[in-house]
């Protein structure tokens, strides 16, 4: 299965093409959240909850640690 194309992103990490999606998670009276998803080029996706602004470089510093 794969990444919607509607609101993803692109992103390059040393010659890899990446994609990755934020979509805010809302918990009642809890901290405001999101969810960071990513696709890396062999279609293993990698997913990870932050509570905090999310910018590329976030993005990718988690791929890089997951390989």
């Amino acid at each position: 299965m794969t990444m919607p194309k509607k609101g993803r992103r692109k992103i390059v990490v040393d010659g890899e093409t990446c994609y990755y999606m934020i979509k805010p998670l809302i918990y009642g009276n809890e901290n405001d959240c999101a969810r960071l998803t990513i696709e890396t080029s062999d279609g293993i996706y990698i997913s990870k909850q932050y509570q905090e602004a999310i910018t590329p470089a976030m993005v990718e510093a988690l791929i890089l640690e997951d390989r």
